[in-house]
């Protein structure tokens, strides 16, 4: 008796529909080819990202970090049907959290986790990334359809943004002001 060779594993058999995927990474490339600066290169990443840190500007780098989440505005912008803010905010807080560090923003990495969100709704929340006009510029998409975790249709969307402290005095954020931004 001869052993059967076990049927190979797909991802369509976990409910991954591939081919969409890839498109949404697409449209989100096409999004951010205007969010970026000589120091990105390659483009946007499909698992990391390049940016090279130029040593005769960045002679003394301190490299400041921010991992943030837009956490349940997910579920307002459900209601509303309006996602692009959701990436909007996401940059917002990671720029906002380096800056309070006397940081400029260099990049931004997002990751967008789901399996109940269409993917035009997809490329809205990336393309909000994307949009947001600040210096850091989006250097990794990582938009994995991730089958049973958001069953209530709620993404994890988690964002991380990295910049620079040199020459800025780092600060520990108490300095900061009413109305400085």
């Amino acid at each position: 008796m001869t052993a059967r060779a076990p049927r190979p594993l797909r991802y369509a058999d976990a409910g991954v529909d591939v081919a969409a995927a890839d498109a949404t990474v697409e449209r989100y490339r096409e999004a951010a080819e205007g969010a970026t600066r000589p120091e990105v290169l390659g483009g946007v990443g499909p698992f990391a990202g390049l940016f090279h840190l130029d040593q005769s500007r960045y002679r003394d780098a301190v490299l400041v970090s921010s991992a943030d989440g837009v956490g349940t505005k997910l579920l307002v912008a459900a209601a509303l049907g309006r996602y692009g803010d959701v990436g909007q905010d996401l940059v917002n807080h990671c720029v906002n959290d380096v800056l309070t560090a006397g940081a400029e923003p260099l990049f931004f990495m997002d990751y967008l986790a789901t399996a109940g969100l269409p993917q035009e709704q997809r490329v809205e929340v990336v393309a909000g990334i994307a949009g947001r006009p600040v210096a850091a510029v989006t250097v990794s998409a990582m938009v994995p359809s991730m089958c049973g975790v958001d069953s209530a249709g709620a993404p994890v969307t988690p964002g991380l943004l990295y910049g620079d402290a040199r020459g800025r005095g780092v600060g520990s954020g108490t300095e900061a002001t009413d109305g400085e931004a």
